[in-house]
């Protein structure tokens, strides 16, 4: 039901019907698919096919987050980060955004090491923010690179090359360097 929820949203082999994609994707969801449920969150952000709420949107982000997926964990972060639907709250931005960075999601990565560089809802910290630029830059060159110099200056260079050490041993689904 998701995939055909997929196709009405985007006119793939079939007439554009976004109003049909949100039930298809509703469900789905109902079903415990946490994509559908991502998706539908993502119709009523717009409003798209059903009516503009992003109160109900963040509640769906929620439920797609439960599922722990990288994707979800990071579309809830940033609903938390500017506070569409939900409250403006850091520290749940934070946790957030560390979890879906821990699954290899760049953006997450990216966002996270500027919360850690800039001291944002977090205690500062140019090694983290290192860390996970670092590991956002090899997805996601271009947005990582704007910060990267800056936070490398904070720190000496064996810290420089200890951390990317341990960037290079990094895989999806491991603590990072705040496990240690």
């Amino acid at each position: 039901m998701r995939n055909l929820g997929s196709f009405y949203e985007t006119g793939t082999g079939v007439r554009l019907d976004p109003e049909k994609a949100a039930d298809l994707y509703r469900q789905a969801s109902t079903l415990g698919n946490a994509r559908a449920t991502r998706n539908l969150a993502y119709m009523y952000y717009f409003g798209r096919g059903v009516p503009y709420d992003q109160k109900h949107a963040a509640e769906l982000f929620k439920k797609a987050a439960e599922s722990g997926g990288g994707r979800a964990q990071y579309d809830l972060g940033r609903l938390y980060y500017r506070g569409h639907g939900v409250e403006r709250d850091l520290s749940k931005a934070h946790k957030h955004f560390r979890k879906a960075a821990r699954a290899g999601h760049a953006k997450a990565q990216l966002l996270l090491g500027r919360m850690y560089a800039l001291g944002e809802g977090i205690e500062k910290s140019p090694r983290n923010a290192f860390y996970w630029l670092t590991l956002a830059s090899i997805q996601e060159p271009a947005l990582a690179r704007k910060f990267l110099p800056d936070v490398k200056r904070e720190l000496e260079s064996d810290q420089v090359e200890e951390v990317a050490a341990l960037a290079r041993e990094f895989r999806p689904g491991s603590a990072g360097i705040e496990g240690q």
